[in-house]
C-alpha cells in the first residue's frame, strides 16, 4: 500500500512540474498554444518598437488575427466577420518605416492593421456597421484571399508592396495576382485558371533586390519580373504545397527557389533548372530556412522541411542534399515559419502550427567558425611565422590553405596546410623555412566549412620579417585556448544641410577593436517627433579589426513653428551583439541636446549626439512669421467662441516661449486682430 502511495506522489509531482521538451541540434521548445479554433497562418511581426519580429501574429478561421509577444503572451487580438486566412509585414515608407500587418480574409478584403492593445473589432462603427474601422485601409481583391507576401517592386531596398494570391474557398475556381502598394492602390494583376496558393519574392538576376515573384496555382510555379512579365513556368506532378526564396550555391543572393509539391523538395535555379530532388515518406506539408540577411541578400544556413510527424533539416547545396538532423514532434507538424525568437538577427527558430495548436522551438545558437591567419613575433632565430586561429565559435572542417612566400620577385617554397577538423577557439603554429634574412610577403588563400555545409573564403597578405636564417622545421597544430572578447566603437558622419519634410542621409562607421567577431550586431535608432528614421537597420557579424560603414536615412517633420531657439531631441540609437562564446554585450548611443536656432527664413538645428564620435548637423527651413501669427489667432479665437481663455499650454505646439507668446498676443491686440 505504501508502495503504491509513493507512486502516485511521485506521478503527480512528475505531471505538476513543466516538463523540458529538447530537439535535436539544439532546439527546445519554448512554449506552445491551443486555441478555440483552427489555425490558418502564422507570421513573424514586431509587436513593441524594438525593430526585432520576435513575435507571432496568428490568423484563425474564428475571424480573429491574435498577437502574441516572444514569451508567449496574448497582448491583443483583432476581429472581423470572415476567417482570417493570410498573413504578411511589409514596409510603410512614409509613417517613420513601420512594418504594418496584412491580413487576408474570406470577405474578400486585405486589411492593413496596427498592433492592437487589447481586443478590437474593425466593423466597431455602429452608425456605419458596414464599413471596416480601426484599419490603415483596406483593400477589396474580389475573391477569397489565399496568400499575401511582401515584395520589393520598387527596389529600394524596401518590401513596401504586396503580393496578393486569390480564389474560391469553396469550389475548384479561376484565381489571379493582384499586386498593390503599401497604400492599398492596385498596381497590376494577373489571371489564372486556379486559384493561387503560394506566393514568395527572391532575386534571380542577382542585382539585391527581391523584385520577381515566384507564384504557384494547382501543380503549376509561375516566375515573374516586376511588371508582371512571365520569365518561366514549370509543372510538377502534384499540387504544390509550399514555396520559398533559395540560394543554393552560397553567394549570399536569393536567386533561386525552393519547392515542395506531394512529397518531393524540388530545388529550382533562376535559369529554370532543377539541381536536385529529395523524397520524403510523408506529404510535405511547408518549408522554411534558417537564415539572416547578408549585404546582398539572404544568407541560407539549411532548410527545414515539415512532412508527416517530422522535422528535417537539408544541407543548403547545388547537389543531392545531406540530412542535417530529424525532429518526430510526435504529431503532425502542419505549416512552419523561422524567425528570429532570440533576437540576434538570425532566423533560427521555428514557430509550427497543426489544426488549432501552435508550437514554438527556440535554437541555443547558430555555430560558425572563423579562420583568421595572423603573423607571429618576429624575433631572431625564431621560425615561428605564423598563426592559424579559428576565433569563432563552431567548427571548421575541410580547410585548405596554401601560402605564397615571395621577397624581390623570388618565390619560396611552403607548406599547405589541411585539416578535417579544427575545434573553436584554437590555434595552430605554422613554420616556414627562409633563407635570407629581410621582409617577405606572405599570401594565404584557402577554404573551409560550417557545420551546416555553407564554404568560408580565406584571402590574406601581410609580411613577415626574418633577422637569421632558420632551421627548418615542419607544421606544428598546437591547439591553444584562448578569450576572444569584441568592442565595438561608433563614428557618424555629418550630413548636407536639408529642408523640413525631407529625407537625409548620414554614414555611421562601426568598428570593432576587440580581439573577437562581434555575433549579430543589430543596429536600431529609435524615433523623436521632429526626426523619423526610415531605414536605420542593420544586423550582421563584424570582425575583429575590420569597419563596417552603413548609410542610414532620416526624414524631417514637414510641419515645425518656432520664433526663438529651443532644445531638441535626435533620435538616440542602440547597439546589441554577441562574443564567440555567447555573451551578450550592448551600447547605448544617446543624443544630447539638439539646438533649434531660427535665422529669419530657416531654422538652424545644431545637433551635438554623444556618439562614440561625430557630430550632426541638420539645417530645416521653417514656415514664416506671419504663419506663426496666423496659427495663433486661430487658437485664440477658437477658445474664444468656446467661452474659455487660452492657457500656454494651447500654444505649446508652436514652439514659442511665453515671454514670446505675450510679446505677440500685445502686438496681435493692438493691431486689432484679436480682443
Amino acid at each position: 500500500m505504501k508502495i503504491i502511495i509513493i507512486f502516485v506522489l511521485l506521478l503527480l509531482l512528475l505531471t505538476t512540474f513543466p516538463a523540458v521538451h529538447s530537439m535535436e541540434n539544439g532546439y527546445v521548445k519554448v512554449w506552445d498554444k491551443r486555441l478555440d479554433n483552427h489555425v490558418s497562418a502564422i507570421q513573424a511581426i514586431t509587436y513593441n518598437t524594438d525593430g526585432k519580429r520576435n513575435d507571432i501574429a496568428v490568423a484563425c478561421y474564428d475571424g480573429k488575427v491574435y498577437f502574441y509577444n516572444q514569451a508567449g503572451k496574448l497582448e491583443g487580438s483583432v476581429s472581423g466577420k470572415s476567417s482570417f486566412t493570410a498573413l504578411a509585414v511589409y514596409t510603410n515608407p512614409v509613417e517613420k518605416g513601420t512594418t504594418p500587418l496584412a491580413a487576408g480574409s474570406l470577405d474578400n478584403l486585405v486589411y492593413s492593421l496596427w498592433r492592437p492593445y487589447g481586443d478590437i473589432y474593425i466593423y466597431s462603427n455602429p452608425s456605419d456597421p458596414k464599413t471596416p474601422h480601426n484599419v490603415n485601409w483596406y483593400f477589396n481583391a474580389g475573391d477569397n484571399i489565399y496568400y499575401i507576401t511582401a515584395v520589393d517592386l520598387n527596389e529600394d531596398g524596401m518590401k513596401d508592396s504586396l503580393a496578393i494570391g486569390t480564389g474560391s474557398y469553396y469550389s475548384i475556381s479561376p484565381g489571379k495576382l493582384i499586386l498593390i502598394n503599401y497604400t492599398g492602390r492596385e498596381l497590376w494583376e494577373k489571371s489564372y485558371n486556379r486559384e493561387v496558393d503560394y506566393i514568395t519574392s527572391f532575386d534571380p538576376d542577382g542585382d539585391t533586390f527581391s523584385s520577381h515573384i515566384a507564384l504557384a496555382y494547382d501543380n503549376t510555379v509561375v516566375v515573374l519580373d516586376k511588371s508582371g512579365k512571365q520569365i518561366w513556368a514549370r509543372t510538377f506532378k502534384n499540387r504544390v504545397t509550399s514555396i520559398i526564396p533559395a540560394d543554393f550555391y552560397g553567394k549570399d543572393e536569393i536567386t533561386d527557389i525552393l519547392v515542395s509539391e506531394g512529397k518531393t523538395v524540388h530545388a529550382i535555379n533562376s535559369r529554370n533548372t532543377e539541381l536536385w530532388e529529395k523524397k520524403f515518406n510523408h506529404t510535405i506539408t511547408s518549408l522554411g530556412s534558417v537564415h539572416k540577411d547578408g549585404d546582398r541578400g539572404r544568407i541560407i544556413y539549411y532548410y527545414i522541411v515539415a512532412s508527416g510527424d517530422y522535422i528535417t533539416a537539408l544541407k543548403n547545396s547545388p547537389s543531392a542534399p545531406e540530412v542535417l538532423w530529424r525532429y518526430y514532434a510526435g504529431k503532425p507538424v502542419g505549416k512552419i515559419i523561422t524567425f528570429d525568437l532570440n533576437s540576434r538577427g538570425m532566423a533560427e527558430d521555428i514557430a509550427a502550427f497543426i489544426n488549432n495548436t501552435i508550437t514554438v522551438y527556440r535554437k541555443t545558437f547558430i555555430r560558425l567558425p572563423l579562420i583568421k591567419i595572423i603573423p607571429g613575433k618576429n624575433v631572431i632565430n625564431n621560425t615561428e611565422k605564423l598563426i592559424i586561429e579559428n576565433i569563432g565559435d563552431g567548427n571548421a572542417f575541410n580547410a585548405k590553405i596554401e601560402f605564397k612566400i615571395m621577397r624581390n620577385n623570388n618565390t619560396y617554397p611552403a607548406h599547405g596546410f589541411e585539416f578535417d577538423e579544427m575545434k573553436r577557439y584554437s590555434e595552430y603554429k605554422v613554420n616556414f623555412t627562409l633563407d635570407k634574412e629581410g621582409n617577405y610577403t606572405v599570401r594565404a588563400v584557402g577554404s573551409y566549412t560550417d557545420e551546416y555545409g555553407i564554404t568560408h573564403g580565406i584571402t590574406d597578405y601581410f609580411t613577415v620579417e626574418v633577422y637569421k636564417h632558420a632551421k627548418e622545421n615542419k607544421v606544428q597544430s598546437v591547439p591553444v585556448n584562448k578569450t576572444f572578447v569584441p568592442e565595438i566603437t561608433v563614428n557618424l558622419s555629418s550630413p548636407e544641410p536639408v529642408t523640413a519634410g525631407e529625407t537625409f542621409r548620414i554614414e555611421v562607421a562601426l568598428k570593432n577593436i576587440g580581439n573577437g567577431t562581434a555575433r549579430n550586431v543589430s543596429l536600431k535608432f529609435n524615433t523623436t517627433d521632429d526626426i523619423t528614421p526610415i531605414n536605420t537597420t542593420w544586423n550582421g557579424n563584424l570582425y575583429s579589426g575590420n569597419i563596417k560603414k552603413i548609410n542610414l536615412t532620416f526624414k524631417t517633420r514637414s510641419e515645425i513653428l518656432m520664433l526663438r531657439s529651443r532644445e531638441e531631441q535626435l533620435p538616440n540609437a542602440s547597439i546589441s551583439y554577441y562574443s564567440p562564446d555567447g555573451k551578450e554585450y550592448s551600447l547605448e548611443i544617446e543624443a544630447k541636446s539638439i539646438k533649434l536656432k531660427p535665422s529669419r527664413m530657416t531654422y538652424l538645428f545644431i545637433i551635438l549626439p554623444l556618439f562614440s564620435a561625430g557630430v550632426l548637423i541638420l539645417y530645416f527651413k521653417k514656415n514664416n512669421k506671419k504663419d506663426v501669427e496666423g496659427e495663433v489667432v486661430k487658437i485664440y479665437l477658437k477658445y474664444k467662441k468656446a467661452g474659455k481663455a487660452p492657457t500656454y499650454s494651447a500654444f505649446s505646439k508652436l514652439g514659442i516661449s511665453k515671454k514670446t507668446l505675450k510679446e505677440l498676443l500685445l502686438k496681435l491686440k493692438s493691431e486689432g486682430k484679436i480682443k
